[in-house]
């Protein structure tokens, strides 16, 4: 049997059919659309479980009434005032674009399909068509200041450069014990010790994006202009034998104040700032997880100095964990769209 769809009528269709919440919408739905993929009625028979002559039957009337009448007939009564070719319609569209209440899908509803629904019966028209009523999720506003080709672009410069490109950032673990998930088992608990005190390290780091596990972090009682300063110093001293060294920051206060700007004076050292709320970008905040993740989430430390030399350890012997980090400090980013390189 050769069969093909009009390219509207699969569009439609393919929209219906995911929609679909009875079985045999479904099945009927599935025959044509994978007719009009190739398959055989006898495949089709064979791994749908129903016999060639309901195929055919399909097939004709697809024919006969056209899609509007494929679909709809004989399954209006459960979804009310819409037919199944009206309710593609509004899936397709509920699909594409975010509507903020059911007064305004009533509206597009009016001017599209000409029918007047009642804005109260909605909620659980929504429902079975598969959607929920909640909030969006936050993004990055800025996200698209920066993109992976401009980042790729820039580490493909790196050796014709002799440069180095770091992602730095500063954090403050503290010194508590964290819930995490773990496998337990079914109606049980599993305690971990904790403690109340509000002690923390305050560490500033940096990560080569080239070689994940050349980490370069320093502990101090405060972070400051000062003290970032200090760092930079530290950087500066640590990569001599490179010609130019990129440093990515986020805008925190202490890494934008002009005592850290005015500092640099070396032509070498380029800062570079990443848009504001966008810890997505920092490659470093990947390590930071990653830390807690070994050190501090389900570990209990009774004395402070324990947790202190335990955290420190971390980053001594850091090569340990060399396989993992080049999985996990990876530059692939959440991104969204660039007008603007960033160097």
């Amino acid at each position: 049997m050769i069969f093909q769809l009009i390219d509207s009528d699969r569009e439609i269709l393919e929209t219906y059919c995911s929609s679909s919440s009875g079985k045999k919408d479904y099945i009927r739905c599935t025959v044509l659309l994978s007719l009009d993929q190739g398959k055989s009625a006898k495949e089709l028979s064979e791994i749908l479980g129903i016999d060639l002559s309901s195929i055919y039957n399909y097939v004709k009337s697809y024919h006969r009434s056209g899609l509007s009448g494929f679909i709809s007939s004989n399954y209006l009564g459960f979804w009310s005032k819409l037919d199944s070719f009206e309710l593609a319609a509004l899936d397709k569209e509920l699909h594409s674009h975010l509507h903020k209440n059911c007064q305004s899908i009533a509206y597009w509803i009016k001017e599209n399909l000409g029918i007047d629904y009642a804005v109260k019966s909605l909620p659980s028209l929504m429902k079975r068509l598969g959607f929920s009523y909640k909030k969006t999720k936050k993004i990055p506003a800025k996200a698209d200041k920066i993109i992976a080709k401009d980042i790729q672009v820039l580490i493909e410069r790196l050796d014709s450069e002799n440069a180095v490109l770091l992602y730095s950032d500063a954090v403050h673990p503290q010194w508590n014990t964290r819930s995490n998930y773990g496998w337990i088992p079914t109606g049980e608990e599993h305690e971990i010790k904790s403690i109340s005190g509000r002690k923390r390290i305050n560490l500033i780091g940096t990560v080569n994006i080239q070689n994940p596990s050349d980490i370069l972090i320093s502990e101090s009682e405060t972070v400051d202009s000062l003290s970032v300063r200090e760092f930079l110093d530290k950087v500066e001293d640590a990569y001599l034998d490179k010609s130019k060294i990129y440093s990515v920051l986020d805008q925190a206060s202490y890494f934008k104040s002009y005592l850290v700007q005015d500092w640099v004076y070396d032509p070498r050292i380029e800062l570079i700032y990443l848009p504001t709320y966008s810890p997505n970008l920092n490659l470093i905040e990947r390590l930071w997880k990653f830390m807690r993740k070994k050190i501090i989430d389900y570990e209990y430390y009774n004395t402070f100095q324990k947790f202190r030399a335990n955290l420190l350890a971390f980053f001594e012997y850091i090569d340990d964990y060399e396989d993992e980090l080049r999985t996990l400090l990876a530059p692939n980013f959440y991104i969204q769209f660039s007008k603007t390189n960033f160097y």
